[in-house]
Parts: C-alpha cells; structure tokens; sequence
C-alpha cells in the first residue's frame, strides 16, 4: 500500500483502474491536518489531446486503447511538492499540443491544494473529528433518502427497456442495449444482462462510465431530494456482465463511451418512467457529440479545435423538452463563435436552433441545433456522432426526434458524412454543416394544446406545414402568422 504524504500528487487517466476514457485525467492529492490524512482532494479534467491516432484522442476507428493515448496507470507524479523530473517530459513529448494541455493539467493539480485548504479551515474550526464525523452523518443520511425513494417503487415487479446504437464505427451493424430494473427490498437493481458484447470499435464503455450514468439516472427520476455522493449510490446494484459493451475487458477501446452513458442514462430514465409515469420523459438527443479540426502548420504545429454539440431533450410532464441545452449526464456550454474564430482558421456562418427537429407530442421535443463552418485552411475532421440512424424515440405516444446529421459542401456539391468519421480532408472554401439530433416527444400529438402549437410557429420552432400536417391546424387558425 503506497503510503499517502503531504504534498503528494496522484494521477490516473486508465479507464480499467476506475478512470473513463483517456482523455479525462483524475488527480489526487492528500489533505493533511495536524499529522494525519483527513481527506483527498480530488479533480478530473478532459484534456485537449492525450496523443493517439485521432487528434484530440479521438480515433473513431481505433480498436484497442493502446491507439487512444498516453496510459497513465495510478502513479504518483508529485513527492512532497517536488515533480518527478521524468513525468512532464514525457507527457509533453506524447501529445499533439502540449503548450494548452500541459498549462491545464498544471491548473487542475493547482485546484487540488485550493480544496485542501478549504477542508483544512474547516477542520481547525469544527476539529477533526467533528468534521469526518459530519462527514459520515452526510453519508448515512443520503443512503437512507435513497433506500426511503426506492421502497416507494412496487416491489418486485421489472420493468424494462432498450436502444440501439448505430454502430461501433468500423461497421454498420447496431448495437442494442437493454435494462431490467427492479427493487429488492430497500435496493434498486439496474441489470444490463442481455447487451451488446463489447465491439471492435472505440464506444465500449467501462463499468465506471456505466455506473455513473445509472447514478444520474436514478437521482433524477426518483428525486430522493439527498446529496448524491457515496451513500446514494449505495443502494443501487449495477449488473453489467464483464465482456459485454457496458463493461469491457482490457484492451478494448472506449474514448466514445459517451455513445452508451447517454443511452444508459435514457434507457434507465424510461425503465423507471414505467413505474412512475407522472415523472416519465422521452429520450433526449443521446450523445456527447464530439467532433474535431485539426491543422498542421508548415512549421508541424499542431493546431486542434474540439466541440461537443448537444440536443433537444425529450418531452417531460408538463413542460416540453429543453431546446440545445446540455443533459445532464454531461456539463457543457456553449463554445461562443467568437471564441471558436479566434482559436482555429474556420468562419461561422450560421448557427441557429432547427425547426421541427423536436419530436411532436403533447409536451415536444427540444430542438436541435445546427452550425454551418467555413473552412478557410486545408485541415482534417474527426467525429464520434450518434443517433443519425435511430433518433430519440417519443414516449407514451410522442413522435421521435430528428436524427444528426453531418454534410460536407464543396463546389455545391453535398456529401453526407459517416457520424463517426476520422481524418475527413477538408479543403479551404469548404463548408462543413453539423446538425444535432431532436428530443423525442412525450404524449398524444392530438392533445398539444392548439395555442402552444400556434406558439411555437410563432417563436419558428415549427414550420406551418409541421403544424398543419402533424398537429392538424386549419388554415383559419395559422392565419396571420407569416412561418
């Protein structure tokens, strides 16, 4: 056992020792008060590139996590304050652009100390063991809101459900997922027996990645009202059979996991919607939607713009679903315009929400979204898209979502692109459009109250036509409005 000391440093990126994929790298650090270890700050931060086929570490078409990126075992990268002479060296000599990345992972270690002087002020007011014993109460306290939440459920009945994602990439056959979910006694089981083997391509998803996506989703459905930290999540088994996509074995590759957490999240969502209607939502946009630029300059620097595009979500009780707002198996935000023309030869021209991407219900979808680039330098794109084939489908009679959709014009010619593309030549001129899958909808088309509808022609949310031939307005009804 490695003894833990004062200014002592820790870092993991390895997604078989608890970590997620290679680009998210855990740091730790112990907190030591009055000559003991009283806790661990921890950070985790997803790094521009961590080397790898693929710039920015995502190789759409790796098939072992050895093409991912630079593996960090647990080691410990900083002794008493003072880095091993060894570690940045090497870290910068294996990615493609260490003057941002190395700069990140400073600030993250930086982070560490900032939380451990926080614990640090609460132990010399509260004392020690005043502390860790709130500490403790905290957790007991959010285990037993949970297990309180999950003994409303009925027992012993299953409920299930499933998805199915396009493909690993490396070919076009769909990978299902499936869950059964029950309560036994004062725990919540969450059983993935009966998916997907693990694929050649990079969208397996470790056990950690599928565990937190489980957490998420049972949190926000049963609204334990309790802290979410270890006592929560006690309760709640995840069956995953080690091989299978929800937990694959060394050395598959995983830097799409993103592909499954989002469906893990929705498909647990909609299992447990079936016990509790009154809280049930239809699926939203289902992916990190990850793509990337990269350029090379004459001189070989590397230059790497990466966004993540997010969707509609599904239609919810009462309220329609949120419009290109990030879901909360992830915490994005916008990537100004702005921002994205200062950092990388590219121009946007349009970026703007896309009527009726949401699917029709009683409560919509939220819209997708779409940004249409000019690229104003020879460069290359990769992708990890998803849902371009199924989309998000409706709950409860709603209509499903409108897929993604990633199209190349050069010269006015339109080429479709493969959602999960690695190294596309884009030619200075070109003009790259990327739009984002639509939430599905929740309820009966039929019963959309008319002046939502009317609403949302009015806000060009929807076309006329969508109004007229979905929802069945008359001519008298939409007249006046202009979209």
């Amino acid at each position: 056992l490695t003894e833990w000391s004062e200014g002592d440093v820790f870092v993991t990126n390895d997604p078989y020792s608890g970590g997620q994929h290679l680009p998210d790298i855990m740091a730790f650090s112990p907190i030591v008060y009055e000559g003991r270890v009283i806790a661990i700050t921890g950070t985790l931060g997803h790094h521009l590139d961590v080397g790898g086929r693929g710039p920015g570490s995502y190789g759409a078409d790796a098939t072992e996590i050895y093409q991912e990126g630079l593996q960090l075992p647990p080691i410990r990268i900083i002794a008493g304050g003072v880095w091993n002479e060894l570690f940045l060296p090497i870290f910068e000599k294996n990615i493609r652009v260490p003057d941002k990345t190395v700069g990140d992972l400073r600030a993250q270690i930086a982070a560490l100390s900032i939380g451990g002087e926080e614990v640090k002020r609460l132990a010399g007011r509260y004392g020690p063991d005043v502390m860790l014993g709130a500490t403790t109460e905290l957790l007991d306290q959010s285990r037993a809101g949970m297990q309180a939440a999950i003994a409303e459920l009925p027992d012993g009945q299953v409920f299930e459900s499933s998805d199915i994602i396009d493909g690993d990439g490396l070919g076009d056959e769909p990978v299902p997922i499936q869950v059964a979910v029950h309560r036994d006694g004062d725990r919540l089981v969450v059983d993935f027996t009966g998916s997907s083997p693990q694929v050649r391509g990079p969208i397996n998803c470790p056990i950690a990645s599928t565990e937190s996506a489980v957490y998420y989703a049972v949190t926000a459905v049963l609204q334990a009202g309790v802290t979410p930290n270890r006592g929560a999540y006690e309760p709640i088994n995840v069956i995953a059979p080690e091989g299978s996509v929800l937990h694959p074995r060394h050395p598959a590759p995983v830097v799409g996991r993103n592909v499954f957490t989002h469906r893990v999240a929705n498909i647990t969502m909609a299992a447990l919607g079936q016990a509790l209607p009154e809280r049930a939502c239809a699926h939203h946009y289902g992916n990190s939607n990850v793509h990337t630029l990269h350029h090379v300059d004459d001189a070989g620097k590397a230059n790497i713009l990466f966004e993540i595009g997010v969707g509609g979500w599904g239609g919810r009780p009462g309220k329609d679903g949120p419009d290109g707002l990030s879901q909360g198996i992830h915490n994005l935000t916008n990537n100004p315009i702005e921002l994205v023309e200062n950092e990388f030869p590219c121009r946007i021209e349009e970026y703007r929400y896309v009527p009726d991407t949401g699917g029709a219900g009683q409560h919509r979808g939220g819209l997708g979204i779409e940004r249409t680039t000019r690229i104003l330098l020879d460069c290359e794109f990769s992708a990890q898209y998803d849902r371009m084939k199924f989309p998000a489908p409706g709950l409860n009679g709603g209509q499903s979502g409108s897929p993604a959709l990633l199209t190349l014009e050069r010269d006015g010619d339109v080429t479709k692109l493969a959602g999960k593309a690695v190294g596309v030549t884009l030619k200075a001129g070109d003009l790259l459009r990327i739009t984002t899958q639509g939430g599905g909808g929740l309820g009966p088309v039929e019963d959309r109250d008319p002046d939502e509808v009317l609403r949302d022609v009015a806000l060009g949310k929807i076309s006329i036509a969508n109004a007229r031939d979905t929802y069945g307005m008359t001519s008298e009804q939409l007249e006046g409005l202009s979209r």
